[in-house]
């Protein structure tokens, strides 16, 4: 059935009796992998996750997006973050840059440029490859700690937004079968200290933490 992005629980509704909260059991996730390759050539990313709730209960976690930027690889160095993506439901174009947004305060911090990635010869695949770093030595002000969401604008300005996010293959939502853990990736060289991490909703998200000088030697 069509589901707007979001968390769902599921209920049991019988004529003459009252709704009963649904509790979770074996799931077999292969239909909704299955589905995916039809979203993805109509333009657009559905996922869903059922899990078992605090309390025991069945619900559901959904994602809906169209364009949706999915990142494949990162790649993380002195004073920088390289991600290896890929977008589906848009193309890539000559105007396309990325943007660093700080998850308390609106607006873009800074852009960069975004590079598409070649295709092999009679690829098959659905969606472009593109690549883009993001450095993140001036994101801390005055040293204070920051979490800083990740945008794919595809055509500039004027076109369509996609937060860069893990929804489909290893370490996608498949894999995860607890929507509220924060995955953390190994922390690059300092400064400052930085780390990608993937919030609940498998968003990539850079956060940054204050940077202490190394210890002097006596």
């Amino acid at each position: 059935m069509p589901l707007p992005e979001g968390h769902w629980d599921a209920w049991l509704r019988l004529p003459g009796t009252a709704d009963r909260r649904l509790a979770p059991g074996a799931h077999h996730l292969g239909p909704l992998t299955a589905a995916r390759a039809a979203d993805a050539a109509a333009g657009r990313v559905v996922a869903r996750l059922p899990y078992a709730t605090r309390g025991g209960r069945l619900s559901l976690r959904s994602w809906l997006r169209s364009p949706h930027a999915e990142a494949l690889e990162l790649s993380a160095g002195p004073g920088r973050l390289t991600v290896t993506g890929r977008l589906y439901g848009a193309a890539v174009t000559a105007h396309a840059y990325g943007e660093i947004r700080a998850a308390d305060h609106a607006g873009p911090a800074c852009r960069v440029p975004v590079a598409p990635v070649p295709e092999p010869p009679h690829s098959l695949a659905e969606g472009t490859g593109f690549t883009l770093t993001l450095p993140h030595t001036d994101l801390a002000p005055e040293g204070h700690p920051r979490a800083w969401a990740v945008w794919l604008r595809p055509a500039g300005e004027t076109g369509p937004e996609a937060r860069l996010a893990r929804l489909l293959g290893p370490g996608g939502v498949t894999a995860a079968p607890r929507p509220h853990r924060v995955f953390t990736h190994p922390r690059p060289p300092r400064p400052p200290r930085a780390a990608p991490v993937y919030t609940p909703t498998h968003d990539l998200t850079l956060r940054l933490t204050r940077a202490f000088p190394p210890p002097r030697r006596a």
